[in-house]
């Protein structure tokens, strides 16, 4: 759940067809929902957020994130992982993409490769591949899940992939999907956090912090679920509340940028004007260039 105003810098969804949930970058990639929320909040991508708050990937986001992916996977702390892709970003002439450069080793060094072009954007020790020949496909699939009647079969997960898919088109259907989920199987996480997430938008804050909660308490490290605690104690007029569950999203992820940024928020309701000013400056720090 989202409460900044400013906007992001990724194009907004126009049919929703070409962006991709969180679930599905799970179900594409091969990563945790939680991996992939962690390197968000670590500012390495910036999704866009749907009108219900979830994050909503493009297919370029896919490519960079299969590519992350393996440095993470290879070892590489995630500073460097996003020290690369940022430079990147920056250096790359604005008419080429991201997706159609290549990164390798050489010597203990990232190098990358355009065309005959090659630089070094950061130093690193593995392999950054964009490759994209069997996206595409894998898309399609997922894409044609979406249309999808009810799960035949009644299994939590079933019900979770089946809630995520119609969550655009119907809403209350999903909030029952995930639900059912739950009833099913209590302990995941990731449908109590998504269940919270409708039930916040729809303006059941009180129950939307309840499955906050639980999804914390089976996966207490996770950024965004941190975020979301504090966003509804935020609208509930628990600022004590709020800024301790801010303070612990960016002890996680220092560059948490919107846990910064509401946290400046709340620091300035209560008076706390040097301490508000330090978020806004390390917001602005974090955002500068994005």
């Amino acid at each position: 759940m989202r409460r900044t105003m400013h906007l992001m810098t990724d194009p907004a969804p126009g049919d929703g067809s070409s962006l991709y949930s969180v679930r599905e970058v799970s179900e594409l990639l091969g990563l945790a929902p939680r991996q992939i929320r962690a390197l968000v909040a670590e500012g390495i991508l910036h999704p866009v957020r749907g009108e219900r708050g979830r994050f909503l990937f493009s297919f370029q986001d896919l490519i960079v994130l299969r590519g992350v992916a393996h440095l993470v996977e290879s070892g590489v702390p995630p500073a460097r992982v996003r020290a690369a892709v940022a430079s990147l970003r920056k250096q790359l002439p604005h008419d080429i993409p991201i997706t159609e450069a290549r990164l390798d080793t050489a010597g203990g060094r990232i190098v990358v490769h355009v065309d005959a072009a090659s630089w070094e954007p950061e130093s690193g020790q593995t392999v950054l591949d964009f490759g994209i020949e069997d996206m595409s496909e894998r898309v399609g699939a997922v894409i044609e899940a979406r249309g999808r009647p009810s799960p035949t079969v009644d299994s939590a997960t079933d019900w979770y992939i089946h809630a995520d898919a119609i969550e655009d088109t119907d809403p209350l259907g999903a909030e029952a999907a995930y639900r059912r989920a739950i009833a099913l199987d209590p302990s995941f996480a990731d449908a109590h956090l998504n269940l919270g997430r409708l039930l916040h938008a729809a303006g059941a804050v009180r129950e939307a912090l309840d499955h906050y909660r639980v999804a914390l308490e089976l996966e207490p490290d996770d950024a965004t679920t941190l975020f979301n605690i504090g966003v509804a104690c935020q609208d509930l007029g628990s600022d004590s509340e709020a800024i301790d569950a801010y303070e612990r999203a960016v002890a996680i992820a220092p560059r948490f940028a919107d846990a910064r940024f509401n946290l400046a928020a709340v620091f300035e309701r209560r008076g706390d004007v040097s301490l508000a000013l330090q978020q806004l400056r390390a917001y602005r720090e974090l955002t500068l260039g994005r």
